[in-house]
């Protein structure tokens, strides 16, 4: 017995199938004719340069999410140049400290935030990744593990006073606070 659920089905099958071959001659048909595409999508922008740049200006000053899409796309592109140029790494290996290091800080092992790239000044190495806030405190003791041992020698002493003098309950309360 025939069902109407039977025929539709098969219906969307053949639908499924047309499409799918349409898309494969489509991507043939563009493999085939790469130069004269590009040749035409040139000429058009050409002609109608005007046209697509009142577009644009008017989509960036109309559509937030157009001008934020906009910015992520040029930072990203920015780092990337940044990591290759600079350090040496591509953005796969600047992902797979991201993910040895699960998302945070070296140091602070704080998450959710962009981290820097960590390298030594003497040896151009790269070290890890660091939000901007630890980068920033190495950099400005110039990377000698000396004077940032001193200072956390420095910082535990003061909090010691602090618990001799206030009792430790005051500290943990000023930490938390």
């Amino acid at each position: 017995m025939f069902s109407f659920r039977d025929w539709s089905t098969t219906k969307d099958d053949k639908d499924l199938e047309r499409l799918e071959k349409r898309r494969a001659s489509q991507r043939r048909y563009r493999e085939t004719h790469k130069e004269q595409i590009k040749a035409a999508q040139r000429r058009y922008r050409e002609t109608h340069k005007k046209q697509i740049s009142e577009y644009a200006r008017h989509k960036w000053q109309t559509d937030p999410d157009h001008r934020e899409k906009h910015r992520m796309r040029n930072r990203l592109a920015q780092r990337r140049m940044v990591f290759r140029k600079v350090y040496g790494i591509s953005w796969a290996d600047y992902e797979a400290m991201f993910e040895r290091q699960g998302g945070a800080c070296a140091i602070c092992k704080r998450t959710g935030l962009t981290l820097c790239v960590d390298h030594c000044h003497l040896t151009g190495e790269v070290r890890g990744l660091l939000c901007i806030r630890c980068n920033s405190a190495i950099g400005f003791c110039s990377d000698d593990p000396a004077v940032l041992q001193a200072a956390a020698a420095y910082l535990q002493a003061a909090r010691d006073r602090q618990k001799a003098r206030d009792g430790p309950c005051a500290v943990a309360e000023a930490e938390t606070g």
